[in-house]
This record gives structure tokens, C-alpha cells and sequence, in this order.
């Protein structure tokens, strides 16, 4: 009963939580305090107690690469502190939020040990998404977008809220990216119960919601996590060949998007040749040409964390595109170790898809194949692995994959 509490707390936080601002740190950065961020720390000390007195760490199998590039981003963070001058406190606040966000997942990994856990969290994840698809509903409803929890935007939107050419808010926060990228987890999460399931009254009940999903996605006109999730989709098409099933979700959801009035913004969203010019106009010249030019001098080990928008060379604060920035963060050997940490959360998940015996571990492989192959196609437009809006829940579906894949294992040996 308690650790369904806690999880409750933990999911319902991460779903919903605004920013609580704390000033700033040097560099000009905002520190932001979230709920979750508390909740987070108590719950991994009490972890940390129980592991040192009677448990034993899994530590699944992306540990390598996990840890690989844990010790290549510290050690570029310490080099770019001694050698060219970061701030300490400001990388170390950049540090701590990364490793936060896989401690969150070791902790789910590790805390969850049944199928009937897996399904409440899930059950959970998709309970979050359809609350913020509501509200979202609602914003649309109105014409007004903001938060419903707002004890700070974001700067660049100021006290008036956001600007009406981009869409609506999350519960907690305002920003495209986060709400598209918050709906493309979940909306994963309900596809791959979509294909799993057995029961056509669920399974329909599922494609429906998948859809609403979907249109709350659209309606933030993050291009990055729109042309993700079709991105995403499009694989789960190739890998599981259930061509019939996928492609009756492409015919509904126009028609979904139509009912939610999301269809009028769709020529922003698909107007290739503006999307194409703006790529040069606001990215390539003014951020990537000027970024590329400098990374020779980083080349192997980067500048380190949070030297993007610090170091008086590397001009902006976001690259726009991830790859991008852990070149210039973690250098050639944090970018590789990065590659080689998603490419084995892909296989390990196509291994989930194709060898499950449970519903829901094939639900769930499926659900992360699904994710991270869309994120890691917007990471080509936005720096989309440090959104905490979207990192916090990706990092839980991982967690509950290896999980789910601890059970897996576990009922196999036990067969044998």
C-alpha cells in the first residue's frame, strides 16, 4: 500500500508539478525547484538505506553504456571547469539534473518486481497523460494557453503567458516542446497496449484515446516531436508488421485532430518549404555554423556540461539539436557512448517486443521502442533529451521495460 502511494505521488508529481523559482545561478541560468525533485530525493535515500542493508542493485542491462557516459560527461565537466574556465556550481547543477533523471530510472527498475506493479504505474502514466489531454481540451476551448499550476513561466514567454502561435500548456508548464514531448511518451505508452491487448473493447477504447493523444501532441506545433511520433510509428510498422492495425490509427487520427479544431494550425506544422528556410535562417547559420566552427577545440572530451551559453565562444545557451550539443559537451567520446546508450535501449526493446510472454512487458517494449526512436529524431531539431517534462517520464518507461525484462528473465529460469 505504501509504495503504491509513493508511486502515485511520484507519477502525479512528474504529471502535473509547475516550476518553483529559486533565483539564478551564475551564467545567467534560472533554478527552478519542482515537486518531484523533493519527492525524488526522500525517495532515493530511503533506497539507499534499504539497499545498503538488505537489497542488491540491478542494474540492468544498460548499465554500460549508462555508466560510460556518466563518467565521460563528468570527466569533460571537470576538464572544462580546470581548462576553460566553467563555473562549477552551474555545471554541477547541469550534472546532478541529468543524473536525476536516471536515478528515476534505477529506481523504478529496481523498485518494481511484479506485473501487477507495472501495470499500476502504467495505468498511472496514462491516467497523468489523459488529465493534461483535458486540459488541453479545455485551453482550446477557451483560446487561452497557460498552465493551470503557474507559479513561474518560463522567461522567454514573460507575465502575459505564452505567444497564441504556439499551442497549449501542461498542467505545470508551458513550453512546445515539453507538452509535445510529454504527449509523445504517453501516447507511445497507449499504442503499445493498443497492439498488445487481446480485448477489442479495450483495444478500441485504447485506439480512441491514442487519438485524443495524438491530437493534444499536434496541438503544441512542436514540429520536433510531431514528426517524431510519426517517425516512431512508422518503426513500429517495419519491426512488429502489423500493417493493418498501425495504419488504421493514421486514417483516425486526421479525423481526430479535425474534432479538436488542431487541423486549421496544420499548415504551420507541414509547410515543408518554410520549415526548410527557417532550418537555415534560425538554426543553421545563427547556431549550428558558428557552433561546428568552434568544436574542433573540443574534439575528444568536449568543454563539458553547461558550457553551451557560457563560454564566450560557444554563443548559444540551446543547440537545437542534441547530437550537437553532447559533440560539444562531452566531445567524441561522449557522443559515441550517447549513441551506444539509445542504441541498446532500441535492442533491448525490440527484444521485448518480439520475445515477451506478458502482455504487458511486450506492451511496454514496445511503448519505449516507439519513444526513444522518436526522440532521437527530434533530437535533430531540439535539444529534447534535457526537457524535464519529457526526460522524467521516458526515463520511467525505460525503467519499467528493464524492468518488465527482470521478470521476464526470472519467469523463464523458473520454467527451466
Amino acid at each position: 500500500m505504501i509504495k503504491r502511494l509513493v508511486l502515485f505521488l511520484l507519477i502525479f508529481t512528474i504529471c502535473v508539478s509547475p516550476r518553483i523559482p529559486l533565483g539564478f545561478i551564475p551564467g545567467g541560468r534560472r533554478l527552478d525547484l519542482r515537486i518531484e525533485d523533493i519527492i525524488v530525493a526522500m525517495l532515493l535515500l530511503g533506497w539507499a538505506l534499504y539497499m545498503s542493508l538488505k537489497g542488491r542493485l540491478y542494474l540492468t542491462p544498460i548499465a554500460k553504456p549508462l555508466g560510460f557516459y556518466l563518467f565521460i560527461s563528468g570527466l569533460s565537466t571537470v576538464f572544462g571547469t580546470l581548462v576553460w574556465g566553467l563555473n562549477p556550481m552551474r555545471a554541477s547543477f547541469y550534472i546532478l539534473k541529468e543524473m536525476q533523471y536516471f536515478l528515476i530510472f534505477l529506481l523504478v527498475a529496481n523498485w518494481l518486481k511484479t506485473p501487477h506493479e507495472l501495470k499500476y504505474v502504467t495505468v498511472l502514466l496514462l491516467i497523468g497523460g489523459l488529465v493534461n489531454a483535458l486540459w488541453v481540451g479545455f485551453q482550446l476551448w477557451q483560446g487561452t494557453y497557460r498552465p493551470l499550476f503557474a507559479i513561474a513561466l518560463t522567461e522567454s514567454y514573460g507575465e502575459m503567458g505564452p505567444p497564441r502561435f504556439y499551442g497549449p500548456a501542461l498542467l505545470g508548464e508551458y513550453s512546445p516542446l515539453a507538452t509535445g514531448g510529454f504527449f509523445l511518451i504517453v501516447l507511445f505508452v497507449s499504442l503499445g497496449l493498443t497492439v498488445s491487448v487481446s480485448n477489442r473493447y479495450i483495444r478500441c477504447c485504447l485506439i480512441m484515446f491514442s487519438g485524443i493523444l495524438f491530437a493534444a501532441l499536434f496541438s503544441s506545433l512542436s514540429r520536433a516531436t510531431i514528426f517524431g511520433a510519426l517517425f516512431g510509428i512508422l518503426i513500429l510498422l517495419i519491426i512488429l508488421k502489423r500493417l493493418p492495425l498501425l495504419a488504421t490509427m493514421f486514417v483516425i487520427f486526421p479525423f481526430i485532430l479535425w474534432f479538436t479544431q488542431a487541423i486549421p494550425v496544420a499548415g504551420r506544422v507541414f509547410n515543408w518549404e518554410g520549415f526548410l528556410y527557417s532550418l537555415i535562417q534560425d538554426r543553421w547559420e545563427p547556431i549550428w555554423q558558428p557552433l561546428l566552427h568552434e568544436s574542433y577545440k573540443g574534439i575528444l572530451l568536449g568543454f563539458g556540461k553547461s558550457s553551451l551559453g557560457f563560454l564566450p565562444f560557444l554563443i548559444s545557451e540551446e543547440a537545437h539539436n542534441y547530437y550537437l550539443r553532447v559533440l560539444l559537451e562531452a566531445g567524441t567520446f561522449g557522443f559515441v557512448t550517447f549513441l551506444w546508450l539509445q542504441l541498446r535501449i532500441i535492442l533491448l526493446s525490440v527484444r521485448m517486443c518480439r520475445n515477451s510472454n506478458l502482455v504487458i512487458s511486450k506492451a511496454l517494449g514496445i511503448a519505449t521502442l516507439g519513444a526513444t526512436t522518436a526522440l532521437c529524431l527530434g533530437a535533430f531539431f531540439q535539444d529534447i533529451f534535457i526537457s524535464v517534462k519529457v526526460m522524467e517520464p521516458f526515463w520511467i518507461l525505460v525503467g519499467l521495460m528493464t524492468s518488465a525484462y527482470k521478470i521476464e528473465v526470472r519467469m523463464a529460469l523458473n520454467r527451466s
